[in-house]
């Protein structure tokens, strides 16, 4: 029994090849983006595993799908992370509030 982990090339029952998918696309708005961030990093992991297979001799054109496909997943998922703007404006600006009064020069 031969196992087959993430998105490698994985042999089929008649001794061929396929480029196994396991449908990890981003699912949407999450709060904890560490987990998506773990995700392109596998995948990342995967392309260079992906890679190795090729430079061993592995079909060409596994390979090239194969790279194709994590480089889309790996854009999709890098495209759902978002820059939330936390900065705010002070309206009621007062005496000692600039930074200068607290630096001192040489």
């Amino acid at each position: 029994m031969s196992t087959c982990f993430g998105h490698l090339a994985c042999p089929t029952p008649d001794g061929g090849a396929s480029v196994r998918r396991d449908g990890l696309a981003p699912q949407g708005e999450r709060a904890d983006r560490g987990g998506e961030l773990g995700q392109v990093l596998g995948r990342i992991v995967s392309f260079e595993m992906v890679i190795n297979l090729g430079d061993k001799g592995f079909r060409n054109d596994l390979i090239n799908n194969g790279l194709a496909m994590l480089n889309q997943e790996i854009v999709s998922l890098m495209s759902s992370f978002k820059y939330g703007n936390q900065t705010a404006v002070i309206e009621d600006y007062q005496n000692n509030s600039s930074w200068m009064n607290y630096v001192q020069a040489r």
